[in-house]
C-alpha cells in the first residue's frame, strides 16, 4: 500500500504541475487577445470620423464580459451614436483580433444588425463600412461579415461584396399581393 501510495502521489504531483502549467499558458493566451482585441478596437475609434473627443485620444480600452462592461480611457458614457459606434468597433474588433491571430480561437463570423441605430448618421455609418472593408482584405485568415444596412457606401455596393437586392418602400422585403 506504500508503494502504491508513493505512485499515485507521483502521480497526484506530475498532474498538478499539468494543470498549473495549462492555467498559465491560458491566462497568457486570454491576455494577449485582449491585448489584440484592444489594439483593433482602438483602430477603429481612432480612425472614426471625429465626432467623440475621447476616441481620438483613446489609448486604453477595456471591457469585462461578466459586468457587460465596456470603456474608453476608463470612460464608459457617450452619445447614443457614440455608444453604438464603440459596441460596433468592439464587436469587429472582436472578429478581427480572431481573423488576424491563428491561436485565437473564436469565430471568424460577424454578423451587425444595429450599424445605423441611435441616430447614426450616414457619414459616420459609410466611413464604419470602409474600415470594415478595409480590414477584411488585409485579414489573414478567411472570414465574413454580414451587415445589414440602408445606408451603404456607395464604392462598396457592387456584386462582389454584396448579396441581395436593396429593400426601399417600393421593393419592400416582405412581397404580399
Amino acid at each position: 500500500m506504500s508503494q502504491t501510495r508513493e505512485v499515485l502521489e507521483r502521480e497526484i504531483d506530475q498532474l498538478r504541475v499539468i494543470i498549473e502549467s495549462e492555467e498559465r499558458r491560458n491566462h497568457l493566451q486570454k491576455a494577449k487577445s485582449a491585448e489584440r482585441i484592444e489594439n483593433e478596437v482602438l483602430d477603429f475609434l481612432k480612425r472614426d470620423l471625429e465626432r467623440q473627443s475621447t476616441f481620438v485620444s483613446a489609448n486604453r480600452i477595456s471591457f469585462a464580459f461578466d459586468g457587460d462592461r465596456l470603456a474608453v480611457n476608463d470612460e464608459s458614457f457617450f452619445s447614443a451614436s457614440s455608444m453604438v459606434y464603440l459596441r460596433n468597433s468592439f464587436l469587429a474588433g472582436f472578429m478581427y483580433a480572431a481573423a488576424n491571430e491563428a491561436t485565437f480561437l473564436h469565430p471568424r463570423f460577424l454578423l451587425m444588425d444595429t450599424v445605423e441605430d441611435k441616430g447614426m448618421e450616414p457619414d459616420r455609418s459609410k466611413n464604419f463600412q470602409r474600415l470594415l472593408y478595409d480590414k477584411s482584405k488585409k485579414a489573414i485568415s478567411e472570414h465574413q461579415i454580414i451587415i445589414a444596412t440602408s445606408m451603404i457606401a456607395e464604392e462598396l455596393d457592387n456584386p462582389s461584396i454584396t448579396v441581395g437586392a436593396f429593400y426601399t418602400h417600393e421593393n419592400r422585403t416582405l412581397k404580399l399581393q
